[in-house]
């Protein structure tokens, strides 16, 4: 077996070694891990639940709950069958128990609390813990599991043939591919030239830089490209020493000339000499500040004016310089620790990123990737958490070789925690915005949903979460969206819009909303979106309607009373005046209703009335009004008569109905009694309200001296 299969075969077994320990670590270890959160997460459930039974109680007995121990016990004791065993604790606010269950466990144990409210405020805590025993032993076959399963793949890789590792070798031939791409994907330009000084390759970078595609590139004679250089006279005793890097002019394929830094070595490619140009365009450097001309004084008066510190660290990553824009900051003042040069950032004690985001940064170096902004945290000299946010760029040397990494970092730390402030006051405008009596939403120019307290989103049948992006047009629905288009639409132009309207609920219930809608405005006056504030106003709306029907009815009989009566009246005057028609008004009188009235009491004549009432409304039409204006004293509006006889033939049907027998159950007897009936028409009787009423009086009059009949006004 060769030196290279010997060492191949070596690699191998390290390799397996590290897999096979990593598999014993990581297995058991993410088994825990879940198995954990898992616990933990029942646990909370469980505390969350058991302080919702005491908060109930809270809530029926909000002076003396604690004095309650039976259901205390009780709540203390409850616990799931099929779960794993668990104690119950319920204390005070004081911290003081209130209530235990009995059950014991093995430690350790994993305990979540849960806060006992009453209306908001912080009364007590409930806990609730479980045994981590049992998933430790499980946890412990699962490492043994893993154990057992890296043994047998480091066997395995071990016992691999010596047929693997030739192809294995054959594998590493594919190393200057990947080189060459490496170079084909360098942020710098990269061209060869022989001895002649013709151009022999150049990478996409270098062919950007100056202009040229690759093809026609080739055989172009360096002065076409560096023209201050002259290739040719430049060698160097046996093709070793670079001549370094120096700032020269580049000339593109236009002709136009920039500056360049330039890194020229010379090296023997196939036993031919060849020249070797890494090249940066300094052009946008040189003119954002000629007087730094030094490319480090540069570079450090940058990082004083952009970070708080300069760094660098070696090929294998370890930092090997670092300096504090402020002289007065070290690490020692800041993480309370010394110098952490000779160490790779991720060797030091660090609070984040996880596991992951580091693997995630180290595959980048790896990779000698430039990197921006990466963010870590660490534990302060003070005792809190400092976050860092660092990005670099990899260094190479003039032959192209990796040197390491070099870049700035910032304490972002006074940032970090504004965000957390911003966060913590984000859930506390949530919080109060989910608990005003009032439905509130925000939406975006396209009227698509950007937020909404918890009482909209539910009105509308929404989480919180859902109802996010979501148009106007789906949260509303689709019968509602055309009546209430217009409206957004006038917001969104700037105009604050005010309106009601009704929805019907899946229940069929409707409700009435008074909404406002508010313009979203910029700063620069342009309107982002729009505001909507909704109150539901159903009760207010059914106690209106209410006032409304006790002040225009009758109590006794619902019928419209005199102020409505007028109301409509004055109506029929307005309709008949404009469409030139006629109508006629009854005036209506009870005959003998002050003797049953007098004889059998109030309650019978209040009884009477009001099937006085029922009888008078099955003799019209649904369009005619029928009102009481006083004691015995009945109106009917007839609207749209053709004729006076119409009038009289409903006047008669009238008289007919109220001349037959009131059974009285108060009495538990029948009375009778008659009506006299005075007609008026509109316009030929009188041409106004006032004049129409007293007219229809006085045939009233008139028909009562005759008694139980009917006249028309004017009538002898």
């Amino acid at each position: 077996m060769s030196a290279a299969e010997i060492g191949l075969a070596r690699t191998l077994r390290w390799i397996a070694a590290g897999i096979a320990i990593l598999l014993a670590v990581s297995l058991p270890l993410g088994y825990w891990l879940v198995v954990f959160s898992f616990a933990a997460e029942a646990t909370a459930n469980d505390a969350a639940a058991g302080a919702e039974l005491v908060t109930q109680r809270i809530n029926v007995n909000p002076e003396l709950w604690r004095f309650e121990v039976p259901r205390l016990d009780a709540v203390a004791a409850n616990h799931h069958a099929d779960g794993p065993a668990q104690q119950h604790w319920i204390f005070d606010e004081r911290g003081s128990v209130l209530a235990q269950n009995q059950q014991n466990l093995d430690p350790p144990l994993l305990s979540r609390a849960a806060p006992l409210l009453d209306s908001g405020r912080l009364v007590g805590r409930f806990v609730s813990s479980r045994s981590l025993l049992p998933l430790l032993q499980s946890t412990a076959l699962v490492g043994l599991f893993a154990l057992l399963l890296g043994l047998a793949i480091y066997l395995s890789l071990n016992l691999l043939p010596l047929r693997a590792l030739k192809r294995t070798l054959g594998a590493l031939g594919q190393e200057r591919e990947r080189l060459a791409t490496i170079v084909d994907n360098a942020v710098e330009g990269i061209i060869s030239f022989n001895a002649d000084g013709l151009l022999q390759s150049l990478n996409p970078a270098a062919a950007r830089m100056f202009g040229y595609d690759r093809a026609e590139a080739l055989g172009r004679s360096a002065a076409d490209l560096l023209p201050g250089i002259d290739i040719v006279r430049a060698g160097l005793p046996d093709w070793q020493a670079p001549l370094g890097t120096l700032e020269a002019d580049g000339q593109r394929k236009d002709g136009q000339h920039f500056q360049i830094e330039l890194a020229l070595s010379q090296a023997l490619l196939d036993g031919k000499p060849q020249w070797i140009a890494i090249v940066h365009d300094i052009t946008e450097r040189k003119r954002m500040d000629q007087a730094l001309h030094e490319s480090e004084a540069r570079f450090r008066s940058l990082t004083e004016m952009s970070s708080d510190f300069y760094w660098e660290s070696d090929a294998q990553h370890r930092l090997s310089q670092r300096y504090w824009v402020d002289k007065k900051l070290s690490s020692a003042s800041v993480f309370g620790h010394g110098t952490p040069i000779g160490k790779r950032r991720w060797e030091l004690p660090y609070l984040s990123p996880d596991e992951a985001g580091w693997q995630g940064h180290r595959a980048v170096l790896e990779a000698r990737r430039p990197f921006r902004r990466f963010e870590f945290s660490r534990r302060g000299a003070d005792g809190s958490e400092r976050y860092l946010s660092i990005s670099g760029n990899p260094m190479f040397d003039p032959s192209g070789a990796f040197r390491g990494y070099r870049g700035v970092g910032t304490d972002i730390t006074a940032r970090k925690r504004l965000e957390q402030a911003l966060r913590e006051s984000a859930q506390e405008l949530r919080l109060f915005a989910d608990n005003v009596p009032a439905m509130t939403a925000s939406w975006d120019q396209n009227l698509c949903c950007s937020f909404a307290n918890k009482m909209y989103s539910e009105f509308y049948g929404f989480s919180s979460d859902s109802i996010l992006g979501r148009h106007v047009r789906e949260v509303a629905g689709e019968e509602a969206y055309p009546e209430i288009e217009g409206y957004f639409a006038q917001a969104l132009q700037g105009h604050p819009v005010t309106y009601q309207r009704t929805r019907k609920l899946a229940n069929g219930e409707a409700r009435y909303l008074a909404v406002k809608l508010l313009p979203h405005v910029g700063d620069k006056g342009k309107v982002l979106g729009c505001f909507s504030v909704t109150i539901d106003i159903t009760e207010h709306k059914l106690a209106e309607q209410r006032m409304q029907r006790v002040a225009h009815h009758d109590s006794l009989t619902g019928l419209p009373n005199r102020l409505l009566f007028n109301d409509r009246l004055q109506q029929a005057v307005s309709l008949a005046k404009r469409d030139l028609r006629q109508f006629a008004l009854l005036y209506l009188d009870l005959d003998r209703f002050k003797q049953v009235n007098d004889s059998l009491g109030h309650t019978a004549g209040d009884e009477l009335l009001q099937a006085v009432a029922a009888r008078i409304r099955r003799q019209v039409r649904e369009s005619d009004t029928v009102a009481r204006i006083g004691g015995d004293e009945f109106t009917v509006i007839l609207s749209d008569v053709t004729r006076p006889e119409e009038a009289a033939t409903v006047a008669r049907k009238i008289i007919a109905a109220l001349a037959k027998p009131f059974q009285l159950d108060s009495q538990k007897q029948s009375v009778e009694i008659g009506s006299s009936i005075g007609i008026a028409i509109y316009p030929s009787d009188a041409g106004d309200a006032d004049a129409l009423v007293r007219a229809a009086d006085s045939a009233m009059y008139s028909a009562k001296q005759q008694g139980n009949s009917c006249r028309f006004c004017g009538a002898s």
